[in-house]
């Protein structure tokens, strides 16, 4: 839907750039965003731009060795 190149690490900003300018206005239906606990992903921050776009945000849980079988 959005692919972009990044030529350096991602990082926290470049991510929520991508987010905002990229794959956000791309997405023509109210959608549900589900992301992984990554440290770029900067919870509070990608939750105001995704429901500012009119879109819902779900984190996976965090890991858990105890959830493994």
């Amino acid at each position: 839907i959005a692919p972009i190149i990044f030529k350096v690490t991602l990082n926290a900003v470049g991510f929520e750039q991508w987010l905002a300018q990229h794959l956000l206005p791309s997405l023509k239906i109210p959608s549900v965003l589900i992301m992984e606990n990554s440290p770029i992903h900067r919870k509070k921050v990608i939750r105001e731009l995704v429901e500012a776009g009119g879109h819902q945000l779900l984190f996976f849980l965090k890991y858990s060795p105890d959830l493994n079988d």
